[in-house]
Parts: C-alpha cells; structure tokens; sequence
C-alpha cells in the first residue's frame, strides 16, 4: 500500500493551483462587481 502523504513540493505545488482557482473566482468577481460600479456611473 502506497501512502498518500505529498511530499512538500507537491504539497506546495497543490496550493499553488488552489490558489490559482480562488483567485480566478475572486477577480471573476471583483470585475463583475467594477462593471456594475462603472455601470451605475455612466449617465443615462
């Protein structure tokens, strides 16, 4: 039996795509949300 414990540059490598993911999301979002803001400044 192989056991699943990552060495720690796989380890590191992981959070890094973890990171990477989350944060697609957070500016997916952040951008949403700056062009709603620019939005509700543009005259009608």
């Amino acid at each position: 039996m192989k056991s699943w414990t990552l060495s720690d540059e796989q380890r590191w490598e992981f959070d890094c795509k973890g990171f990477i993911i989350i944060s697609n999301f957070l500016e997916l979002d952040l951008t949403q949300e700056i062009a709603a803001v620019a939005r509700g400044f543009e005259r009608p």
